[in-house]
């Protein structure tokens, strides 16, 4: 890891809380996150920095299918039937900022769709002066193609991500749902270490570009 920036553990540490996403989800999911796995790389002058939301659970709204694929498929294929989910950011470390973020999004509006295929979702910042609210130019799907502008809510430097569907991937933030939504803005961060990796077998979840 090329790490011309001198930064120790602990400095990438606070650098992983203050651009710890927060995440809102529908009040009628009743499995709340638990905790955030991290995992960072220095690439350039990028901070790339992996948050794995934890959940005890997805549920199938089908009673039988949530059964066959939690406790048969899940438990099976992932070693766990804990829900693990990504998103990434690549914080620039010259001016503190978000240029890039990661994330699967469904592709049905539709909260309890009965197949939420992942939709891979890149958003770029696009270059301008420090004014005003960032703009991110957004490509969506496996082509990566381009899906117009886009402007997320942060809060401070902290992007803040919906949950989308029953299987807890994600869309952007982008209106003020009140209490039709909870807030996790606190949840406790552990590193995603090789022990973690291979009990979930993360080699076959989603993820970024690394």
């Amino acid at each position: 890891m090329n790490n011309r920036f001198n930064l120790n553990e602990e400095q990438i540490v606070a650098l992983v809380r203050e651009f710890q996403p927060i995440i809102y989800q529908p009040q009628h999911d009743k499995y709340e996150p638990k905790f955030m796995y991290y995992r960072t790389r220095i690439r350039g002058n990028l901070l790339q920095i992996t948050y794995y939301t934890v959940w005890d659970n997805e549920r199938h709204p089908r009673y039988i299918l949530h059964v066959l694929y939690a406790f048969l498929f899940r438990k099976f294929y992932y070693g766990s039937i804990k829900d693990i989910e990504y998103i990434q950011v690549d914080v620039d470390l010259i001016n503190k900022s978000i240029v890039n973020i990661r994330y699967d999004q469904p592709h049905n509006q539709n909260y309890h769709v009965m197949i939420p295929f992942h939709k891979p979702n890149q958003l770029k910042r696009v270059p301008q002066p420090q004014v005003g609210e960032p703009v991110f130019i957004k490509f969506h799907g496996k082509e990566n193609q381009f899906h117009g502008l886009i402007k997320p809510r942060f809060k401070e430097k902290r992007v803040q991500m919906l949950v989308a569907s029953w299987n807890h991937i994600y869309d952007v933030y982008l209106e003020d749902l009140g209490d039709k939504v909870r807030e996790f803005q606190s949840l406790m961060l552990e590193k995603f270490d090789y022990k973690a990796y291979k009990k979930y077998k993360a080699y076959r979840r989603r993820k970024g570009d690394f």
